[in-house]
């Protein structure tokens, strides 16, 4: 198990929103967010990452 770096398509998710979905690969897939109860297509740019790996990732993506 690991983190995922996901884009959302359209409504976003809010930060501490916890997201379910089927996310064991690279693409489009579907999410359901269990906070605000609604679904919506994320866009998988990595997954199973470490914590570290993450972050540094996710830096590079926003910089």
């Amino acid at each position: 198990m690991g983190l995922s770096l996901l884009q959302a398509m359209g409504f976003g998710p809010d930060e501490g929103d916890e997201l379910v979905g089927e996310i064991e690969g690279y693409g489009m897939v579907p999410v359901y967010n269990l906070s605000s109860r609604m679904s919506f297509d994320v866009w998988v740019d990595d997954y199973m990452l470490s914590k570290n790996r993450a972050i540094e990732k996710l830096r590079r993506h926003c910089n």
